[in-house]
């Protein structure tokens, strides 16, 4: 098994554990990725914002989904299918994998 670090939840170095919770997270920074154009670890940042779920967090419980968005679209985007995507990149990386439902049980 191939593992990329920069989409393991924190869980996985608490717990050492993979799962399915673990490739819902991965799932979800990787639309954090698609949706906003930022790496998922971005060194360039302050050391706040170097991981998606850091910095998109706030973002996404504000609802504000605009302030995701990578500016290089510009206004090229259907705002309720980007509003979609935003609301599952929030389900898929919960402050606390833990709190995940798993696989199948999702809500979205």
């Amino acid at each position: 098994m191939s593992l990329n670090l920069r989409y393991l939840a924190p869980e996985y170095f608490i717990y050492g554990r993979i799962d399915e919770k673990i490739d819902i997270y991965a799932f979800g920074v990787v639309l954090l990725e698609l949706i906003s154009g930022r790496r998922p670890v971005s060194t360039g940042c302050p050391k706040v914002e170097r991981e998606p779920c850091n910095w998109a967090k706030p973002i996404l419980v504000s609802g504000k989904f605009e302030l995701l968005v990578d500016p290089l679209l510009g206004d090229n985007y259907v705002a309720e299918e980007m509003e979609r995507l935003c609301l599952a990149a929030g389900a898929a990386t919960p402050a606390r994998v833990k709190a995940m439902s798993s696989l199948g049980q999702g809500q979205i």
